[in-house]
């Protein structure tokens, strides 16, 4: 299964017509879908690494605006690739200052001595690696998966592409690098699994910090992470 864009899709005028065509599928099996979405880039100097189930709508839409957007100013697939993944990365009107929200309550800023947590999006964003347990936009029964890690382990294309896009990624990065994994405790679980498996020696802890969807952002509680040491 190939990840390498098909850059045409998204020269369109409308760039969100290019999702979900022929060109942007990547595999397909029973009710299962997986689409492309331009997050290759692996932030190599990252030293605090997000973890989600699988990208939004949101972050499709915005992924796919932000690429046709570059593509047609010119710049190279790197400067793409890394944009993308800065701007759509657990992006959104929700979502981001949620997100934002956590990481300053349990002082991410302090802990990777930047200013706050919207720094890891602007100025020390190469401080930061966003990713999924599946990297990649998953659709089922064509909605977008926001389900558990019991739902991609049970699904053979999606499991594929997190043990293809997700951990064979964990290599390139720096090994010091601390995982927080957002979701439920399964996700935490499978994430320190999967970096156990990677015998990266230096890795210490995955913490879990529970995301809740955009419609319970202003009324969700923040609960101290759990930790998992591996």
């Amino acid at each position: 299964m190939s990840t390498e864009c098909s850059w045409y899709v998204l020269e369109m005028s409308t760039p969100l017509a290019a999702v979900r065509t022929s060109a942007s599928r990547l595999a397909s099996e029973g009710h299962d879908v997986l689409e492309y979405i331009p997050f290759e880039h692996v932030e190599r100097s990252a030293r605090l690494v997000l973890v989600g189930i699988a990208p939004g709508p949101t972050q499709l839409e915005i992924a796919y605006e932000v690429a046709a957007k570059l593509i047609r100013s010119g710049a190279s697939n790197e400067e793409i690739l890394r944009e993308v993944k800065r701007r759509a990365g657990f992006g959104g009107s929700s979502m981001r200052p949620n997100l934002v929200r956590m990481l300053n309550h349990f002082d991410f800023g302090g802990i990777f001595n930047v200013t706050d947590g919207d720094a890891f999006w602007a100025d020390d964003c190469r401080l930061l690696h966003c990713t999924s347990v599946v990297p990649h936009a998953a659709f089922r029964k064509d909605k977008m998966l926001a389900g558990s890690f019991t739902e991609v382990q049970g699904s053979p294309i999606f499991k594929e592409c997190f043990l293809r896009d997700f951990v064979g990624s964990i290599s390139e990065l720096d090994p010091n690098a601390r995982f927080v994994a957002l979701g439920q405790p399964p996700v935490m679980r499978w994430t320190g699994a999967s970096l156990m498996a990677t015998s990266l020696p230096t890795v210490s802890s995955v913490r879990s910090l529970i995301h809740r969807p955009a419609a319970a952002a202003r009324s969700m509680s923040i609960s101290e992470p759990k930790v998992l040491t591996i």
